[in-house]
């Protein structure tokens, strides 16, 4: 299979995956070896874009280079989430006290 046909299975499967926002990510090939560039709106969707590439025929490694920007209304302040996580380590009774949590950039 050459290149220009393993970057277009690839572009296909993403396009085709119902938990991915294909037409945002760009897919290439060299050899066998995918690379995947653009941006999605979560780190779900970056694994599940590589996952997708992992699937089809051909490919022997992917190179997940997608940026991820979380969409203005899911993003929230790193003290706000570090809060959330402190409330839920308090509520594990087998997680030491000592443990604490630090967020950067969400």
């Amino acid at each position: 299979m050459s290149n220009q046909e393993l970057s277009a299975s690839v572009s296909e499967e993403l396009h085709w995956d119902p938990k991915l926002g294909g037409d945002t990510i760009a897919a290439s090939a060299a050899e066998g070896v995918v690379t995947l560039r653009g941006t999605v709106g979560s780190f779900h969707e970056k694994r599940q874009a590589k996952k997708a590439a992992e699937r089809v025929k051909g490919v022997l490694e992917v190179k997940n280079l997608l940026n991820v920007r979380l969409m203005t209304e899911q993003t929230r302040e790193d003290a706000e989430i570090r809060a959330d996580v402190l409330r839920a380590l308090a509520l594990d009774t087998q997680v030491p006290d000592s443990v604490d949590a630090k967020v950067s950039y969400g």
